[in-house]
C-alpha cells in the first residue's frame, strides 16, 4: 500500500471518521469511489449526516443521510465523485464533514486529495485556407486547448514538393486550458516561369508529447508569364510584320512597366524581410509575487515608446515558473506592462500608467533583464468557530513553517514542522463569528483558534489575489488533559532523556523527561484533547519500549505514573571446566 493510499482518520469527542483513500486519482469525466467509515464510540445512538466540501453538490453522490449508529457500531458508505471533462487538472483539496443531526456534537473534518489526470487534446485551423500569391504567403495558426491541462504545442510546416521555406512566429505556443493560442505563419517560395499557377499542398503539424494533429492549406502560385500573355504572343506572331512590330512595341512597354513595378517595390522593400539588417536582441525576466510565489500565466506587453500605449509591439505570457522571453527584438526604447488577474495592470517596474513608467533601452545583439514584482489585491477570509464555550477565544492567521527558508546555524526540528509567524490575530464574537481581512496574496496560510484550557487542529489555506473564502468552520475542543509521572530503570533509578509520547489515533504530542536534579526522570503532558483514551510509549537507548494506555475524562488530571524500563542489553558470565576427573577450568 503507497503513502497515498493510506486513509485520512478524523476526531470529534467520540466520533471517529477514516476517509480512504488519502489521495484519491480521478480521470476527468469518470467515477472516482471515496470510503468513508464511521465510529461510535460513545454510549449514545448518533444521527449523522455527510457531505463533501470543497465540489459541487452535483459532482458528488452520497447513497444515504442520517446514518443512525449505535453505541460501538461502525459503518461504512462509499461516495461517488465525477468531475465534469473541463475540470483543470492537478491536485485539489476537498473534505469530507461528518455532523450530527440532532445533538450538540462538533463537526468532524477530515480533507483529502483529488488528484485529476490530464487529458492533451487540441486542434489546429488555418486561416485563410486557400491564398493565391507570387513569391509570398502568410496564414494564421489557432491551436484551440479542448483538454484541462497547459499544453506547450510545437509547430511545423511541409510541402511535398519542398519548394516552400516555412517560418512559424512564434514557433513554440503556450496554451492554456478552454482558450486558443495563435501564431503567424509565413512561407515564401520560387515561382513557376510559364503556365498555370502551380498549387502548393502545405501541411501544418502540431506537436504536444505524443499528441500530434495535423492541418492543411493551399498555396496558388502565379506564374511570372502568364498562359494568357502566351497566347497573346503567339497570335502577335501570325500577322502582319506591323502587328509584330506593334507586339513588340508593347512587349517593349509592358517589360518596362514591369521593371519599374519591380523597382518600386523594392524601393519599398517589398522583397525584404519586415526586420532590419541589424542582429536582434532579446528581452526576458522573471516575474513574482509580493509574498515570493513565481507567477505563471502574466500577460507581458512590450510597446515602443515613440509609438505610444496604443498598440503593443510584441506580447508573450510568463510560463510555469514565471519566466517570459522575447527571442526577437528590434533595438530601441520600449515600455513594459504586466496583466493578471487578481494583481490588474503594471507598468514597469510598479507604474500605474503608461507615462510613469521607466524606460527599457535594448541594444541591437544585446540581452535586457525585466524582472517585476506584482502585488496581489489582498484577500479575506471570515467563519465560525464551534465548540462548547467560544466566548474569549481569538483565531490567529500564521505562515506555515514548511513555508520559511532555513535560518543558518540554527538546528533542524527533530520531529514535526515548527509554526511559522503569526500574521494577524482576531477575537470570535458572541456567536463565535471572525474575519480576517488584509491578508497578502497569493500565500500559503494556517489558521488555529487559541483559548486557555482548549485546543484547536491546524487548518491550512491557500489565498490567490482578491479572494474572498467564506464559511470556514474551525473546531474548538477541550484540552485540559494532563498526565505526569516518572520514568525509572529496574533498579529503582531515575531515567533522564527518554521520549514520552503520546496519541489519541488522531492527535500526538510528545515530551522528554527531566535529564538531572530532584526532578530527574519526571515528565508532564499537558494540554491534551479530553475525553479520549491515548496510547503513552517510552523510548530510552539502551531500553526497552514500553507502552500504557490512559483514559482521560473532562479536566482529568490522572496520578502521577511510576514507568520501569527493561534493559534491553544483559550480560551472560561463568566458568568453563573439562569434563570427567580432574575437573579443572579449562582455558581458551
Amino acid at each position: 500500500m503507497t503513502d497515498d493510499l493510506v486513509p485520512v482518520t478524523g476526531r470529534s469527542g467520540p466520533l471517529r471518521v477514516d476517509v480512504s483513500p488519502g489521495v484519491v486519482p480521478v480521470m476527468s469525466g469518470s467515477d472516482a469511489f471515496i470510503t468513508v467509515e464511521l465510529t461510535n464510540n460513545d454510549s449514545v445512538i448518533r444521527s449523522l449526516n455527510v457531505s463533501v466540501l470543497g465540489l459541487d453538490d452535483e459532482w458528488v453522490r452520497i447513497p444515504e443521510q442520517n446514518i443512525a449508529l449505535f453505541p460501538a457500531e461502525r459503518r461504512s458508505i462509499t461516495i461517488t465523485c465525477t468531475l465534469p471533462e473541463e475540470f483543470p487538472s492537478g491536485a485539489r483539496r476537498a473534505a469530507i464533514e461528518v455532523r450530527e443531526s440532532l445533538g450538540d456534537l462538533v463537526p468532524t473534518l477530515v480533507e483529502f486529495d483529488l488528484l485529476v489526470d490530464p487529458i492533451e487534446q487540441f486542434s489546429l485551423h488555418l486561416d485563410p485556407t486557400t491564398v493565391i500569391v507570387g513569391r509570398r504567403a502568410a496564414f494564421t495558426a489557432v491551436v484551440r486547448n479542448n483538454g484541462n491541462t497547459t499544453l506547450e504545442v510545437e509547430l511545423a510546416a511541409t510541402d511535398p514538393e519542398l519548394i516552400l521555406t516555412s517560418t512559424f512566429i512564434p514557433p513554440t505556443v503556450l496554451v492554456y486550458p478552454n482558450t486558443s493560442g495563435v501564431a503567424r505563419l509565413e512561407t515564401e517560395g520560387k515561382r513557376p516561369w510559364f503556365g498555370a499557377p502551380q498549387v502548393r499542398v502545405l501541411t501544418v503539424t502540431a506537436t504536444s508529447g505524443p499528441t500530434v494533429t495535423q492541418a492543411t492549406a493551399a498555396v496558388m502560385q502565379r506564374p511570372i508569364i502568364s498562359r494568357r500573355l502566351l497566347t497573346l504572343l503567339g497570335l502577335l506572331t501570325a500577322i502582319t510584320v506591323f502587328t509584330l512590330v506593334l507586339a513588340a512595341t508593347f512587349g517593349n512597354v509592358a517589360r518596362r512597366a514591369n521593371a519599374n513595378a519591380e523597382l518600386i517595390k523594392q524601393s519599398l522593400g517589398g522583397n525584404e524581410p519586415a526586420s532590419s539588417g541589424a542582429a536582434p536582441a532579446q528581452m526576458g525576466g522573471l516575474i513574482t509575487s509580493s509574498t515570493g510565489q513565481q507567477l505563471s500565466g502574466v500577460t507581458i506587453e512590450l510597446f515602443d515608446v515613440a509609438k505610444g500605449p496604443s498598440v503593443a509591439v510584441a506580447t508573450t505570457v510568463t510560463d510555469a515558473v514565471g519566466g517570459f522571453n522575447f527571442a526577437a527584438v528590434s533595438a530601441g526604447t520600449y515600455r513594459v506592462r504586466f496583466s493578471a488577474a487578481g494583481f490588474g495592470d503594471v507598468w514597469f517596474p510598479a507604474a500605474a500608467s503608461f507615462e510613469q513608467a521607466e524606460d527599457v533601452v535594448v541594444e541591437a545583439g544585446a540581452a535586457a533583464t525585466v524582472d517585476a514584482q506584482l502585488i496581489g489585491q489582498p484577500a479575506s477570509v471570515s467563519g465560525v468557530v464551534q465548540g462548547p464555550d467560544v466566548v474569549g477565544a481569538t483565531v490567529l492567521a500564521r505562515i506555515p513553517g514548511a513555508n520559511l527558508p532555513p535560518v543558518p546555524g540554527a538546528p533542524l526540528p527533530t520531529s514535526g514542522t515548527a509554526d511559522g509567524p503569526v500574521v494577524v490575530t482576531v477575537a470570535v464574537d458572541a456567536a463565535g463569528r471572525f474575519t480576517i481581512p488584509g491578508l497578502p496574496t497569493p500565500s500559503d496560510f494556517e489558521l488555529v483558534v487559541v483559548k486557555s484550557g482548549y485546543t484547536s487542529e491546524v487548518r491550512p489555506i491557500f489565498l490567490t489575489p482578491g479572494q474572498q473564502l467564506d464559511d470556514i468552520v474551525l473546531a474548538l475542543v477541550k484540552g485540559d488533559g494532563r498526565v505526569t509521572g516518572t520514568v525509572v530503570d529496574s533498579s529503582g533509578s531515575p531515567v533522564g532523556g527518554a521520549v514520552v509520547n503520546a496519541t489519541d489515533g488522531a492527535n500526538e504530542t510528545s515530551t522528554v523527561t527531566v535529564s538531572s536534579g530532584a526532578q530527574a526522570g519526571t515528565f508532564e503532558l499537558r494540554d491534551l484533547i479530553t475525553p479520549a483514551t491515548y496510547s503513552l510509549s517510552v523510548v530510552a537507548p539502551g531500553f526497552v519500549t514500553q507502552n500504557i494506555t490512559v483514559r482521560l475524562d473532562s479536566a482529568q488530571s490522572v496520578p502521577a505514573l511510576t514507568i520501569s524500563l527493561q534493559p534491553s542489553v544483559g550480560t551472560v558470565g561463568g566458568f568453563v571446566f573439562k569434563a570427567g576427573p580432574p575437573n579443572t577450568p579449562f582455558g581458551g
